[in-house]
């Protein structure tokens, strides 16, 4: 989820134009699943470094191509080291969308 202090880049023109650009050039697959060999349709263009307040406003890590990569939901959670936001301990989503224990 974008940030307060990013949020203006996801509604430019710019951003809508190297989004497309990143996920022709990904074929629309998630590049973090195929380093482990795995092919799995990507969801989300992801900045791989990170934007900050302080280089939010840099062209190059904002809409630069080679700071973005496609990536599935799952890989991105990982990636921002979110484990299972919306749910209890215990409990997460498998790949058909029911809730069922883990660990």
């Amino acid at each position: 989820m974008a940030k307060d202090f990013s949020r203006h880049i996801y509604h430019t023109s710019e951003w809508e134009r190297v989004r497309k650009a990143a996920w022709a050039r990904d074929h629309g697959l998630c590049q973090e699943c195929l380093k482990r060999g795995r092919v799995t349709p990507a969801e989300i263009v992801h900045h791989v470094e990170e934007l900050t307040p302080l280089t939010v406003h840099d062209p190059n890590k904002a809409y630069g191509l080679g700071n973005l990569q496609c990536v599935c939901r799952e890989c991105h959670a990982r990636l921002h080291g979110y484990t299972n936001p919306c749910t209890r301990e215990g409990l997460a989503f498998d790949a058909h969308g029911n809730l069922v224990q883990t660990g």
